[in-house]
Parts: structure tokens; sequence; C-alpha cells
């Protein structure tokens, strides 16, 4: 079940809206004292409403198969058992302890994610039928839950956050149903205190609901037609059709993936949940480095903080800790070697820029920096889609010049919906009115648009 889906939009939200927000009210009636006092000093209507956060999120998570269900309880109940052991223990006990519990979330992601790509491989070289690949489904969002639950055991053992001792506490954490998914990813230390302790307002429920919906209209409007256009560029093998493909389905990943994530911001606003921002307009940066700093950003700050600096980050082997960081940035986008080629081509890039260009890149004029991010990215995508160029038959064909025209309103949208503009219009106090109308007719029309059915689901659903 995806948010952006008829079950979702229609059901399952209303419906733990409904329960949740009656479940606050029910005990501000019960117990008037809550008032107008922050709602997590009360503990019974804390403890409630993250209890239903809970089922919710369960009945979310085992929307898309039994066996997912099992599998992430058994990860949040592996973890939970380790921080156990982790905080009773001391010295070499202790980081035994921790090497245990990031072998256990470790190893169950690369058998999962991984382990028919290791098969393949040996029966590339070995031989077809040396071995036989396994019947196994990835769980959804498998990647993204089992960094969280790194990030809890590596944290309590560095001593920047408390022990939990609830297992469902820590099952809320990592199961919440608006970041399970797709993230962003999230830390303990982070979320832990707003299900200690929160407030719901009408300004955050309004902030969050508008966030959801512009999301939604990224997703279904924009992420969905760049989709279809970089299919229908598909239909022609010419060297022009393949650059565009690549351009195309950068823009379709952004809009696809920062659509989700504001989603899931805007949904945890409503429930009093502060998310943490994964995008900042990359395709205003002036550098790939910048462009990095500005995609993604859960997921840099995690590598940054577990990978990076602990292996010595800018201060020694800063080629060895940039290959690194990259292999595996690489390699988790999904079991292929196009994305490990995709991941050290970024190596290289990186690291020409803190050794060559960071004095001379700066100088360059701003258009210049711009366009040289831009078309590098682009590049970039060939390989991340696989994208062979030597099977191009001609330079340029008609067929793509035509969907491009078909399509420019779509393109001219999508580049302007990358930078910060629409966000500066609507803040304008002149315009600030229209913002509810066109919450208001983006809803109606994403769910128009969803009813036909004909929606493509999220690209990073399986990441």
């Amino acid at each position: 079940m995806m948010f952006s889906s008829i079950p979702f939009l229609f059901y399952f939200l209303p419906a733990i809206l409904v329960v949740y927000f009656a479940a606050v009210l029910l005990v501000r009636v019960v117990r008037p004292s809550v008032g107008e006092s922050k709602f997590g000093r009360n503990f019974f209507s804390i403890k409630l409403c993250n209890m239903i956060l809970l089922v919710a999120s369960i009945i979310f998570y085992g929307w898309a198969g039994i066996n997912y269900l099992i599998v992430i309880l058994a990860q949040v109940l592996a973890a939970w058992l380790w921080g156990l052991v982790i905080n009773k223990t001391h010295g070499k006990a202790k980081k035994i302890a921790l090497i245990l519990s990031i072998l256990t979330a470790i190893s169950t992601l690369v058998y999962f994610k991984y382990t028919n790509f290791f098969i393949d491989n040996i029966n590339l070289i070995f031989g077809e039928g040396t071995v036989h690949p396994l019947r196994i489904i990835v769980p959804l969002g498998i990647s993204f839950y089992t960094f969280q639950l790194l990030s809890y055991n590596i944290d309590l053992y560095r001593g920047d956050v408390k022990v939990q001792k609830n297992p469902f506490t820590l099952a809320t954490y990592v199961m919440l149903f608006m970041q399970v998914m797709a993230g962003p990813i999230v830390r303990y230390s982070d979320i832990i205190p707003q299900l200690e302790e929160r407030r719901h307002t009408f300004d955050d429920f309004y902030a969050g609901v508008t966030r959801f919906t512009v999301g939604l209209g990224k997703v279904v409007f924009l992420g969905q037609s760049l989709w279809q256009l970089n299919h229908y560029l598909g239909l022609e093998y010419s060297v022009f059709a393949f650059v565009m493909r690549s351009f195309i389905f950068t823009l379709h990943l952004y809009f696809d993936f920062s659509g989700y994530s504001d989603m899931a911001i805007g949904l945890g606003r409503m429930f009093g949940i502060r998310i943490v921002e994964n995008f900042n307009y990359p395709f205003i940066a002036k550098s790939i480095t910048e462009f990095w700093r500005r995609w993604h950003l859960s997921l840099g700050m995690w590598l940054r903080d577990y990978v990076y600096i602990p292996l010595g980050g800018n201060r020694r082997r800063q080629w060895l800790n940039v290959f690194v960081v990259w292999f595996l940035i690489g390699f988790l986008q999904g079991a292929a070697w196009n994305f490990i080629f995709w991941g050290l081509y970024f190596v290289v890039l990186i690291m020409i820029e803190k050794k060559v260009l960071n004095k001379t890149l700066p100088r360059w004029p701003k258009v210049f920096q711009h366009l040289y991010m831009i078309i590098i990215v682009v590049i970039s995508f060939m390989f991340f889609r696989n994208y062979n160029v030597f099977n191009a038959t001609s330079l340029i064909g008609p067929l793509s010049l035509h969907y491009l025209r078909s399509y420019a309103v779509i393109i001219a949208i999508a580049m302007i919906g990358s930078t910060p503009l629409p966000k500066k219009i609507f803040a304008h106090r002149g315009v600030r009115w229209l913002e509810p109308v066109a919450v208001g007719g983006c809803l109606l029309l994403a769910t128009a648009f969803l009813a036909t059915g004909t929606f493509n689901p999220l690209i990073y659903a399986r990441f």
C-alpha cells in the first residue's frame, strides 16, 4: 500500500486519523488537566496514541504480505535484545555485542537483497547451473529500517542514547508507517523524544496536509508524466534519445523520491512528529559535492556519521574512505554491477573536485558551474539505468523530437519545480491565499488521476 494509492488515501489514512484524534480528544475530556499543557506530559495519552500508531504501522506494512511483516518484526526483536546486552556489558564484551548486533542486521539485509546477485556471479564464473538461484522476495524498505536499527545499537554503544527497555516503543520508532517504506532514514535520538512528548496543533496539521499534497502532486503528476515520457523515448535508439532518457529519468527520480519524502514528512507533521528533510533542491547545486549534500540527505548524513567519519573522514586515507562510502551507496541502490559502477564513477569525480578543482571550480561563472554539475549527473544516470549509448543506430531521430515537443510543458514545469521558485511564489503575501485552493485542487486532480489505474509504483520502494 503506497501513499499515492486509493486504499491509502480513502481508507487507511482517514481511518487512522479518526481513531488517533478520537483518542486525543477522549483523553482531554476524561482528563481535563491535559488542557493546553504539552501532550506528552500525560503518560496515558501518549502511550495510547503511540500504540495506535504502532498498530496502524503493522497493518500498513503487513498489507504487502505477512512474510514482510515477520522479517521486520524479527529484526526489531533482535535489535532490541542486542540493545539490552550492549547496555549490560562493558569493555570488550560490549564491543563484541555491538559487532554481533551489526552482523545480525547486515546479514539479514545481505541475504534478502544480495544472495541471488552473488549466485548469478558464481554462475557467470563457473558456468550456468553451478548454484541455483533462490526464490527470495526483497522486503519493502529493508535498507531503510536496517539503517535505523543499526543507528540505535551504535548510538547506544557510544552512549549517545539510553537503552529502550520497551520493545513496543522500539518497534514504533522503526515501523512508523509514514517513513518505513522509503524513508527518510530517521535516527532513534530524533524520534524517541517525540514518542515520549509532543503537541498537536491545527497549524501543524494544516502544514502536514499541505506538505503531503505537494508530495502527492510531485509523484502523481510530474513523476508519472516523466515516467511515461521516458518510456516513449525508449522506443527510439538514437544517441539523442539515450541522453534525453537519462535527463528525464533524473527528473523523474527526483520528483518520485522527493515527493514521497514530502508525503512522509507531511504525514509525520499531521501526527505531531517532525521528520528530517531529505532533499534540498539538488539541481541548483554548482558542483557534484554540493549536489550530493542536497540529495537524499538522510542517507548521506547516516553514512557520514556511521561510516565515513569512523573510517577517518578527511583526516586520513580520504581516497579509501570516499571509495568505501560510494561503493556502499552504489551497492545499496540495487544488486547489480551497473549500480556499483555508478558509485565508483562518483568516487573519481568527487576526488577530482576535492584535489584538483577545489580552487578553480568556485571561480568559474555560476552558469558553467551549474551546467558542469547537470552534465555529470545526467551521464551518471546512464550507468544507473544501464543505458548503453553504443546501441544507438542514429544520432537523432524524429520520434524523440516528437515526444519532447508533446511533453514540453511538463518538462518546463518539472525544471521550474525542481528549484525554490514555486515555494518563494507561494510564500509571497499577495498569493498566500491561493495555497488552500491549490491544495484542494491538487487532491481532487490526483484522486481522479489515480482512479484511472495507470499509476506506476514508487521506484525506491524496494531500496
